[in-house]
């Protein structure tokens, strides 16, 4: 089953494409405009909405956060060019509020909420895993492409990328004392400089030691509200965002991997190959084979949705989708059609 005709370059939309609708989850892809950002921030003030940016970053909003959200994603999408200077691309996931807040209800903290899930004073933007990326710009394709799709699997994705942005936006500088949660912007202020410094040479070593006299702080103490604020290394941060960074030149089509590889900062093209494959569960050239694809047998298929969730400290559970959590049933609707009819 051959899928229409395309290059190798990078896919995306000439100005708008609905990708998926339902009753409960629609999924379009833009180009950033004046138009677009009006658009959002009516959106995000009638419904919960999480966007995806170029880069593996994604920004959650809902009716109490949309005109910061609008403002954010304007800067956000008017830096990025990553594409020969076109406009940064977004992929906007609006849900249903009940099914958002059922969702939500799950996470440890059963009283979060969207506003709460975005730390305002960072800018609102979440770097999702390399893995989640993947999966996310697999699906996309798919979409894009119009090839069938089981709706359930959809939307148990959209999900599953719910619950992650939640989850790494929240899950990091807790603290209960009212003397620390005071000095809380200079924390995360020292962080989000790094992480700056980071995103702006990713293919540069960035030694620990090196970073710190940078920013006129210690290895020690840098290191430790870096952990703080993003929950992971600098270390592990850096070879996320390379990895990431990976992600968009296969989708672009990159030939030479091993160019690619010292682009990048890795020592050579296995060094390269291990780290990606531990992250994303495939090898570049499949990836970039997936990514590229102009036929079902090239597209491949991901199973289960997302590769599972698993909570800290808890078994590997499946995400559910929207018609479990309301109830209903799915049918499937014509090839490029990507709607999904609901009953009770």
């Amino acid at each position: 089953m051959p899928l229409p005709a395309t290059s190798n370059e990078h896919v995306g939309p000439r100005s708008d494409s609905c990708l998926y609708a339902s009753e409960h989850l629609q999924i379009s892809e833009h180009r950033w405009s004046p138009d677009v950002a009006a658009r959002l921030n009516r959106w995000a003030s009638e419904t919960p909405t999480l966007v995806v940016l170029d880069g593996g970053k994604a920004m959650l909003s809902d009716a109490r956060s949309a005109p910061r959200f609008a403002a954010h994603l304007r800067a956000e999408c008017e830096q990025a060019s990553p594409h020969e200077g076109a406009p940064g691309s977004l992929v906007v996931f609006r849900f249903d509020a009940a099914v958002a807040a059922s969702q939500l209800g799950s996470h440890p903290d059963a009283d979060i909420s969207l506003v709460k899930a975005i730390h305002p004073a960072t800018g609102s933007l979440v770097q999702l895993r390399p893995g989640v990326v993947f999966r996310f710009l697999w699906r996309r394709h798919a979409l894009l492409f119009g090839y069938r799709c089981d709706g359930a699997r959809v939307e148990g994705d959209a999900l599953a990328l719910l619950r992650h942005t939640v989850a790494r936006a929240d899950g990091h500088d807790r603290t209960s004392s009212r003397s620390v949660h005071a000095r809380r912007p200079r924390r995360r202020s020292l962080a989000c400089e790094a992480r700056a410094i980071l995103a702006r040479s990713i293919g540069t070593a960035h030694p620990l030691a090196e970073l710190a006299r940078t920013l006129g702080v210690s290895p020690f103490h840098l290191a430790h509200e870096f952990r703080r604020r993003f929950g992971i290394s600098i270390h592990q941060y850096l070879l996320e965002l390379r990895l990431v960074s990976a992600l968009d030149s296969l989708r672009a089509g990159a030939s030479d991997l091993s160019m690619l590889a010292l682009e990048l900062g890795f020592s050579h093209h296995s060094h390269f190959t291990a780290h990606f494959r531990r992250a994303i569960g495939h090898s570049p050239r499949d990836v970039r084979r997936m990514l590229t694809a102009t036929s079902v047998a090239e597209l491949g298929v991901i199973e289960p949705p997302c590769c599972g969730e698993r909570t800290r400290g808890g078994p590997l559970r499946r995400p559910s989708n929207i018609l479990s959590a309301i109830g209903g049933h799915a049918t499937l609707a014509p090839i490029g059609s990507g709607c999904l009819a609901t009953s009770r």
